[in-house]
């Protein structure tokens, strides 16, 4: 799976830090290359192969708590697979240019 191309219409999720989160909201930020990453870690929904979208979360749950310590202030963002490639293209962008 890892290096897989995911469907634009397909979802993935992402591990969130407590401050990548406003007012109950996920910040596009937590969608965003860290410090350090060549690549964005996500869990791709669909490939669950779950029958609906509340099992996949819960899946997914327990694949983190299986993977790592997952504290109760901790979210789980999703969001549909295209609007964080456009998302990583613009900030790749703006790294070129700001490096040039």
């Amino acid at each position: 799976m890892k290096g897989e191309k995911i469907p634009d219409q397909n979802h993935i999720a992402r591990f969130c830090r407590p401050w990548q989160v406003h007012e109950e909201q996920i910040q596009a930020t937590a969608f965003m290359l860290r410090e350090g990453e060549e690549y964005l870690s996500v869990n791709w929904l669909e490939f669950l192969n779950c029958s609906n979208r509340e099992n996949e979360i819960t899946k997914l749950r327990t694949i983190y708590s299986e993977t790592f310590t997952v504290g109760a202030r901790a979210k789980k963002g999703y969001i549909r697979n295209s609007q964080v490639v456009k998302s990583l293209q613009t900030q790749r962008h703006k790294r070129f240019v700001s490096n040039s």
